[in-house]
């Protein structure tokens, strides 16, 4: 792990909490929180991660100001109002391809503080279109909701309100 966050430089991916010690979690916490890179980990992506209970094994160790909590399809209200206010990621596509739902974003919304973004996952999966991943989020939570302008803002304004991660979108760079 340290190898990988010394020579990573974008960061540590993981797949699951569910599949690191939570030795290894806290490693990569204090490693990545220390050199200011983003952490981010898939968390209740399916049933079964989710009754093994990978959302408090990575509250309890990877919860640094760099931390980001990927697909959260299985969560209920309570699970949603221990998340703290960190970037969370839904991937509309994969999670509708792969689990058949997506998370519950208009709840996080509703909760305050949360600033759910848009991601395009894993490409081994889907191609990654963040277009078609704004339309398909439209579809699905547009009208009662979500609005147009909060599922913009979750693929734009959202992201650079996160602003330690370095990585800012500007006009006309590609």
């Amino acid at each position: 792990m340290k190898y990988f966050v010394d020579r990573g430089g974008f960061g540590v991916s993981l797949i699951s909490p569910l599949n690191y010690t939570m030795a290894e979690l806290k490693l990569v916490s204090r490693l990545s929180g220390s050199r200011g890179l983003p952490i981010s980990t898939h968390v209740s992506e399916t049933e079964d991660t989710y009754l093994d209970n990978d959302l408090n094994r990575a509250l309890t160790t990877l919860v640094t100001g760099n931390t980001v909590f990927v697909h959260l399809t299985q969560l209920n209200d309570d699970d949603i109002a221990k998340i703290p206010l960190l970037p969370i990621v839904t991937c509309p596509r994969s999670n509708i391809e792969f689990v058949g739902k997506l998370a519950r974003v208009g709840a996080m919304v509703r909760r305050g503080g949360l600033k759910p973004l848009i991601g395009t996952d894993n490409v081994a999966l889907i191609e990654p279109d963040p277009w078609e991943e704004i339309k398909v989020m439209r579809l699905l939570m547009g009208g009662g909701e979500l609005n147009s302008q909060t599922i913009l803002k979750m693929a734009t304004s959202w992201a650079w309100s996160w602003g330690g991660f370095g990585y800012v979108i500007r006009e006309g760079e590609p």
